[in-house]
């Protein structure tokens, strides 16, 4: 049988097939070891080492819905591809045989439900050099445990969805497909349902994710170490568990119960906990804890907006924040990360209040910050991060109580005024505002 399956399917496909066994058990189930295709350069484009289905006990003659209880697929590679000198996949003599089937055979009426998918030692590359864009995915283990499945409603009721090992990599880059002139002088529409365009409603009791990795390269720059770059993500021990996981139309809202990774940067994330919600312009996260390796937080709110997913690319100035915060404990090695510049202030900073704004222009109100030994509170508006030295600081209402030796702290050039002696200052305080630059201000206040 696995011989004349490989002869019609070479046949029909004009390429090398093999299969090395079928196994069929009555009525019920139906493993295949050792599938391969090539595709028409005698590339691999499809290998399977062992593929299993297992249907419903005799409903052919119990006239009932066949059901599959289990897919089970493990020992797997796929690739898809297109060179930067054609725009043709090298899947496409098999589309092209699909396409004339479906043509001339009516639709089945056939119903499935699916109630378990195991997948192992799973590779999908889909790499496009046409365009400049590669997408590859690999997993060491994956299991999807189903309660129902509606095709007909749209309905997706999932128990569990548990893996281990998954990896993540994509890539931008410049293709081979020539640039259409006219695509400049056209109006930029911005999609806003990303996904989910057929309105699934999907509901997953719950999630786990671990030892997973994600690799994201969309500039061709090199990162600079300690120093996070949204074009540059590598993301690694990703352990990610949700509960009460729904998606409605294109909005996902989810509990996060555990969420651990760590970044290239440096940036480590040991535990987060919130409720999520996400969309195509906006993701909410409501009641925060979260612990990186320097800093802490809890019964925190974190939003950020944007028009598209591909804003995060460019975070620092296209993704707006909003957040509040109380008694969050913030260690300049983590902010560091983000602003290199502030590195040299070896700092713990206890801060409440609330933010708005993006990385490059944020505002803060009613804002209480201590390091333990100084305390500032008012108004603060920054324009021009990551680099501090070209921000433009507006420090209004503000009150800032601290030694001598805390104003040494963050300008130490002042301990060497011979006019002075600021270090044996007992107590300074300061009303008023501030306006300016780091090294470039000016001050209106008592002090």
């Amino acid at each position: 049988m696995a011989r004349k399956a490989t002869e019609v399917l070479s046949k029909k496909l004009q390429t090398t097939v093999s299969i090395q066994s079928i196994r069929f058990t009555l009525l019920n189930h139906i493993q295949l070891r050792g599938l391969y295709i090539e595709d028409h350069n005698k590339d691999t484009l499809l290998y399977a080492g062992n593929a299993e289905v297992r249907i419903t006990d005799w409903f052919i003659l119990k006239n009932k819905i066949p059901v599959l209880h289990y897919i089970g697929l493990s020992d797997a590679y796929a690739h898809l591809y297109r060179t930067r000198a054609s725009g043709e996949w090298n899947y496409q003599f098999i589309a092209d045989m699909l396409n004339s089937k479906s043509s001339s055979k009516k639709q089945s009426d056939i119903k499935v439900d699916l109630k378990k998918v195991s997948l192992e030692q799973v590779r999908f590359h889909m790499d496009d050099a046409w365009v400049g864009s590669d997408m590859d995915f690999g997993l060491s283990d994956f299991t999807v445990t189903a309660d129902d499945i509606d095709f007909d409603k749209k309905i997706i009721n999932l128990d569990k969805l548990s893996g281990s090992g998954v990896s993540v990599y994509m890539r931008d880059y410049i293709g081979g497909r020539p640039v259409d002139s006219t695509l400049r002088h056209r109006q930029k529409v911005v999609d806003t349902i990303v996904f989910n365009p057929d309105k699934w409603v999907v509901n997953l009791n719950s999630f786990k994710l671990d030892k997973s990795y994600f690799d994201l390269e969309s500039a061709t720059d090199t990162p600079v170490k300690g120093v996070f770059d949204a074009t540059h993500l590598l993301v690694k021990n990703i352990a990610l568990h949700a509960s009460h996981i729904h998606i409605l139309g294109d909005t996902l809202r989810a509990e996060l119960d555990h969420l651990a990774a760590e970044e290239r940067s440096g940036l480590t994330v040991k535990e987060m906990k919130c409720s999520v919600t996400v969309s195509p312009n906006l993701a909410i996260c409501k009641n925060v804890m979260l612990q990186t390796k320097y800093s802490s937080m809890k019964n925190c709110y974190y939003a950020m907006f944007y028009k598209r997913f591909p804003d995060f690319e460019s975070y620092i100035t296209n993704v707006v924040m909003d957040m509040k915060l109380k008694d969050a404990v913030i260690d300049e090695r983590d902010v560091g990360y983000f602003a290199p510049q502030l590195s040299k202030y070896t700092t713990v900073l206890k801060v409440s209040g609330e933010a708005h704004g993006t990385v490059a222009d944020i505002t803060a109100k009613h804002m209480l910050i201590t390091d333990g030994k100084s305390i500032i509170s008012g108004d603060i508006k920054m324009k021009g991060l990551p680099d501090i030295y070209t921000t433009k600081i507006s420090y209004t209402n503000g009150k800032m109580m601290t030694t001598g030796a805390g104003i040494i702290k963050y300008v130490p050039s002042l301990k060497d005024n011979p006019n002075i002696a600021i270090e044996k200052l007992s107590y300074f305080y300061f009303n008023g505002d501030y306006e300016g630059y780091i090294e470039n201000f000016a001050v209106n206040g008592v002090i």
